[in-house]
């Protein structure tokens, strides 16, 4: 896989990046490898964007994107930065809409100790 320095300054569009998502896929890599792969990439253009962040806010939805929200805000927690997960869900119990590689990787951020808020419209956002 290409490393983020690579990789072209033009977005894929949503339909090309489950094209790729799903050729990846096929050729053998697990989804959650993917996942976890595309979370550490967009944790380490953040950092190299703000690298004295000291804290942040994500905002994940229930979908595979919300998943990469995740793997990042573990990251985050893992090196020391102050994380605040907002979970966007019409429902009250989050994680029960959640599947697939997006349910792993909420798993793996609360085994991190990260935990995820229900928004709440006028909810404080921290992350600076």
């Amino acid at each position: 896989m290409a490393k983020s320095s690579q990789l072209p300054a033009a977005l894929y569009t949503a339909e090309l990046t489950r094209a790729l998502d799903a050729a990846a896929i096929s050729a053998g890599m697990p989804g959650f490898k993917l996942m976890l792969r595309a979370g550490h990439v967009a944790f380490d253009r953040l950092m190299h964007q703000w690298p004295d962040v000291h804290s942040l806010s994500i905002l994940c939805g229930t979908g595979n994107n919300g998943g990469d929200g995740f793997v990042m805000a573990a990251l985050a927690q893992q090196q020391g930065i102050q994380v605040q997960v907002v979970c966007v869900s019409r429902l009250d119990d989050f994680a029960v809409q959640l599947r697939g590689e997006a349910r792993q990787a909420y798993d793996w951020m609360c085994d991190q100790g990260v935990e995820c808020h229900r928004y709440r419209l006028g909810m404080n956002l921290q992350g600076r």
